[in-house]
């Protein structure tokens, strides 16, 4: 953790990035380079799922599919370790920028990306509508919204899950908490899961803080899922698009001093990851 120099951008922010320790890299050295002090403490971890036969033939399979659809570059991942030379035949979509790069990266090939990227961005793209139902191969992790899954077999799509990865969340000391609590002003929340984890550690002193914190989300969606157990203090800012470059510009964007406007008016419409 490094602080720049007080004319740098973020300066004098003090930020807990919640992503992921492999995903954290990119938007840590992002947000030091603009100034702000940034400590990683992720509240989820990513693991692959065993190695089975069943799993091997649903890769197997997805090759064969005519649409492939990659939810997280965490499944892209855990793909590539279960097969290396794994090569689809149909035509490639992800989720956002992020995941097309890592299904660039071991298939060589064209990769598709929604305008927002989310579940609802993908049920709009034009080849998802319906009209010619084919057979999808949805690669993603276990659990999570099967809002995707279930609007595609409900137009005619034939889907297969194929669960990459699990979601752990990780558990903080009391004492790791509350030093974050304490010394950040800012918290970065890319998932549904990863705020459940948080949450879930917070008793009412704990959430009392968090409400005076600057809540960098992924989404609207993310936000809305927040307000169930935090009334914000100040208006929640949104990451787009999902990088290094998009956070700094979401916390480059907040209105530091207190917003006059109500916390749940939450800005752009337009989902993220």
């Amino acid at each position: 953790m490094a602080r720049s120099a007080g004319n740098a951008p973020l300066a004098e922010r003090s930020v807990w990035l919640s992503r992921p320790a492999e995903r954290a890299g990119d938007w840590q050295a992002a947000l030091e380079a603009r100034g702000a002090r940034v400590f990683v403490e992720p509240l989820i971890r990513i693991e692959p799922v065993s190695a089975t036969p069943a799993l091997a033939a649903q890769i197997r399979a997805a090759e064969q599919a005519d649409i492939v659809i990659a939810t997280s570059a965490a499944a892209i991942d855990a793909l590539a370790v279960q097969a290396p030379a794994w090569a689809p035949t149909g035509r490639l979509v992800a989720v956002g920028q992020a995941t097309a790069a890592a299904l660039r990266a071991i298939t060589g090939r064209t990769v598709a990306v929604p305008e927002t990227h989310d579940s609802e961005g993908l049920l709009a793209r034009p080849e998802l509508a319906g009209e010619n139902p084919a057979r999808v191969a949805l690669l993603t992790g276990e659990g999570g919204r099967t809002l995707l899954a279930d609007t595609l077999a409900e137009r005619g799509f034939d889907v297969e899950r194929v669960a990459l990865y699990r979601r752990r969340a990780a558990r903080l000391a009391p004492s790791r908490l509350a030093e974050l609590l304490s010394v950040c002003d800012t918290l970065v929340i890319t998932s549904e899961a990863a705020w459940r984890a948080l949450i879930d550690q917070c008793g009412p002193s704990e959430r009392k803080r968090l409400a005076e914190l600057f809540l960098v989300a992924a989404s609207p969606r993310v936000v809305q899922i927040t307000l169930c157990d935090i009334d914000w203090q100040h208006t929640p800012a949104i990451i787009a698009p999902m990088s290094g470059q998009g956070v700094c510009d979401a916390l480059a964007g907040v209105r530091w001093a207190r917003s006059a406007s109500s916390c749940h008016a939450i800005p752009g419409e337009s989902d993220s990851a």
